[in-house]
């Protein structure tokens, strides 16, 4: 609410503050919308401009600046926020050291028609998992009863123009990079989303058993489905989800657009402060 944000923002200038960073502050309102606040950054020649909001607004603004020669530092408002824990900021006295420490990364920008995005793309009946305290769920209830009751869909895909793949699958990722903290293995196979290598990782999770789906249900909800039985992973530069049409795809837990869609990497890169945390 309104309380709280001005209790926030009030926290925000101390610790800028403290850290003695300065620059110019500007509030998104009715009159000042995000592509305002970023056109006039740029016009000011801004060597860094500081997003405080969602991961859409930072999806948003980073779409505004690619090809710019510009750095982009991340305040989220929801400590949930999947970016924010890729990137290793989780919270705002966390963001504004990390700011003040200044380590600048080069990341890979993957885009959907003429949005961008440097999380993941999730699709499929195991799509749409959020985070609601220590357990997953789906946003409208999503308990053991529904997973054991999951039935698998027809996906096809086409990977870099040339390979077709047409499966009945419970699950399916595209990762740019991605917030790995739900996973409970640490192998390599598990280290997926490298937002510098300029390739996405496809992970596609075929039908399992209603024993297996009981067994693994940890790494169900915490979206590690390389990690389980039936699962492929492929690696491509533009991935067309050619079927079923209308097919829900999730970025950051909500749904972004729907099928068919283009998903490719983009020529760009975009600088970004990251915290000594980021899982990359």
């Amino acid at each position: 609410d309104g309380r709280n944000f001005e209790l926030y923002q009030t926290h925000l200038l101390s610790l800028l503050g403290e850290y003695q960073i300065s620059g110019e502050t500007a509030r998104v309102t009715k009159l000042r919308r995000v592509e305002d606040l970023v056109a006039t950054a740029l016009a000011h020649n801004a060597k860094t401009l500081v997003v405080v909001g969602g991961d859409k607004t930072l999806s948003e603004v980073i779409r505004l600046c690619l090809g710019k020669k510009i750095t982009l530092a991340f305040i989220p408002l929801n400590s949930r926020t999947e970016v924010g824990k890729i990137i290793g900021i989780t919270c705002l006295d966390q963001a504004i050291a990390t700011i003040a420490r200044r380590r600048v990364e080069d990341l890979d920008v993957a885009r959907i028609g003429d949005e961008y995005f440097i999380s993941t793309i999730s699709f499929g009946p195991l799509a749409g998992l959020k985070e609601t305290g220590r357990a997953t769920q789906r946003e409208k209830g999503f308990g053991l009863k529904n997973l054991m009751q999951m039935k698998a869909v027809e996906i096809g895909l086409k990977l870099d123009d040339s390979y077709q793949v047409t499966d009945k699958l419970f699950g399916a990722m595209i990762i740019n990079t991605r917030d790995s903290s739900g996973c409970m293995a640490s192998s390599e196979k598990n280290k997926l989303g490298n937002p510098v290598d300029g390739v996405l990782d496809i992970v596609l999770l075929s039908k399992l058993s209603k024993f297996e789906m009981w067994r693994y249900r940890r790494m169900l909800y915490g979206r590690c489905f390389e990690a389980l039985p039936g699962s492929s992973v492929m690696r491509a530069k533009k991935i067309e989800i050619i079927s079923p049409e209308g097919l829900p795809l999730f970025l950051s837990g909500e749904i972004f657009r729907k099928s068919p869609a283009v998903i490719e990497m983009s020529k760009e890169k975009i600088r970004l402060v990251v915290g000594r945390k980021r899982q990359f």
